[in-house]
């Protein structure tokens, strides 16, 4: 029900501009699209995103969750030590920002520190282990554990996300990728199958995943051996 939220955000600010919650809520509307892989534009998204958070934080400075955000556009336009700045900015003000956690939990992912990865990640789930955000974190530390090469383990935290919520894509890929590197091919083509059905404008053939990969901005060694492995993962489970 993002867009009716989205909805209701815009409302507010047409009855105060400098509602800040307004402002930062209504930038997920562009920035977690680019997150999730899905974005037709991901910069211009990025820059749209950006310009809300930012009026945000003109406004209200000291706003931990207005860090936080900042620290997720600067992750997805390569600035990760400008990302990882604004994340302890963010836990300075505010140590039970657990969303902060998770960001430096993926940026750390994308420069190949894996089990720094996993330590960010097990942190914000033991401050908050019944969070709205709990699929993601799971799903990060499933994708820590890909990095890893321990893809029983990325089994296990892939399949507890999706326990959470089938319909959400982020947990898929990396399972079919896991899946087809154990050499399980009857549960790596049942899931590929089962993501198809569930993801019909999603990427449908490794040279789209491959289109994805090539607009990552300024990745890391360590993030495209990850992609190309997952990847190939993919193509062992059959993706055409």
């Amino acid at each position: 029900e993002a867009e009716a939220g989205y909805r209701l955000c815009e409302q507010a600010l047409a009855l105060d501009p400098d509602s800040g919650l307004a402002l930062i809520m209504l930038s997920l509307k562009f920035l977690t699209p680019v997150s999730q892989n899905r974005s037709a534009d991901p910069k211009g998204d990025l820059a749209r995103g950006d310009e809300l958070v930012s009026r945000e934080l003109a406004l209200y400075p000291n706003s931990a969750y207005g860090h936080v955000f900042k620290a997720e556009i600067l992750m997805d336009q390569g600035r990760r030590d400008d990302s990882v700045a604004e994340n302890e900015r963010a836990l300075a003000l505010d140590p039970t920002a657990v969303d902060a956690y998770s960001n430096l939990g993926f940026t750390y992912l994308k420069i190949g520190q894996y089990e720094k990865s996993l330590e960010l990640y097990d942190k914000a789930i033991q401050l908050s282990p019944r969070d709205l955000s709990l699929l993601f974190w799971y799903s990060g530390k499933a994708e820590a554990y890909f990095g890893l090469k321990q893809y029983d383990q990325t089994i296990e935290w892939e399949r507890r996300a999706i326990a959470i919520n089938p319909n959400n894509l982020s947990p898929h890929p990396i399972l079919i990728a896991a899946l087809g590197w154990t050499g399980h091919q009857a549960e790596a083509h049942e899931a590929l199958q089962r993501y198809l059905a569930l993801f019909p404008t999603g990427p449908r053939t490794i040279a789209a995943w491959g289109a994805l990969r090539d607009q990552l901005v300024n990745p890391d060694p360590h993030y495209l051996e990850f992609w190309n492995r997952a990847m190939e993962g993919q193509r062992k489970a059959g993706l055409p």
